[in-house]
Formats: structure tokens, sequence, C-alpha cells
């Protein structure tokens, strides 16, 4: 039998922080600036009567596409990274406060959530609906 896994919150936050860091700071604002120039390509071959650099430069900018589409990928992915580990931070925190609360007590303060707000919602009832046709065993006009 497995005795589960552990998750190094404080590793995983250090990871997408450096990650998200990278990212904003040097990652998408150079792929913003390589793109239009991998885009535009360079203008080689052409023009050239020989077939061999004519292919070479077809080559060439099919090389440059898809470098492109490699580092969107990467991008994209990278994103997805940060993104996924901050979902998962966010939910093994709440897992453990909920662990570590005592089911009495997440009743009890339950039970006195309603307690405080069932004033205002009843005010709120009687506000809402007409007096004379109000009926307080269904909640619901006659």
């Amino acid at each position: 039998m497995s005795n589960g896994f552990r998750v190094d919150l404080s590793g995983l936050h250090d990871f997408s922080a450096r990650l998200r860091n990278n990212l904003d700071g040097d990652l998408w604002p150079e792929g913003d600036a390589i793109g239009p120039i991998f885009q535009a390509g360079v203008p080689f071959g052409f023009r050239s009567a020989s077939p061999a650099v004519q292919q070479a430069a077809v080559d060439y900018h099919e090389r440059l596409g898809e470098i492109l589409r490699l580092m969107d990928a990467f991008l994209h992915n990278s994103e997805v990274m940060v993104q996924t580990a901050q979902t998962v931070l966010t939910r093994y925190r709440d897992a453990d406060d909920l662990a570590h609360l005592d089911l009495r007590a997440v009743i009890s303060a339950s039970s006195e959530a309603v307690t405080a707000g069932e004033p205002f919602a009843s005010e709120a009832r009687h506000e809402a609906a007409d007096e004379t046709n109000y009926r307080p065993d269904h909640g619901v006009r006659s």
C-alpha cells in the first residue's frame, strides 16, 4: 500500500515565482521582439538563378516558421505551468487548512453564520412580499 506522496509547496512556489519572473522579464519581451524579425525572414536566394540556392532559401524560411511555432508553444506551455503551479498551491493550502479544522468547529462556525444571517434574510423576505398575500408557511404569495 502506498503512503501517498509529499509536495514541496515552498519549492513549487519558488519554481512558479522564478518562471513567472523569467517569462515576464525576459521570455515574453524577447519573443515579441524576435517574432517580427523571424517572420520577415532574410532576403536571400529567391532571386538567384541557382535552384539549390532557391531551395536553401525556402528551407531556411520554413525553419524560421518552425522556430516561431516552437517558441510560441514554449511560451504558452510555460505560462500554463505557472498557472498550474499556482492552482496546485492554492488547492493544497485549502486542503491543509480544512484538514487542520475540527469537524465540530466547522459545523459550529457554519451554524453560527446561518443563525447570524437569518434575521437579515427574514427581513428581506418580508419586505419583498406583499404582507396580505405572504404565506410564511410556504414563503410564496397565494
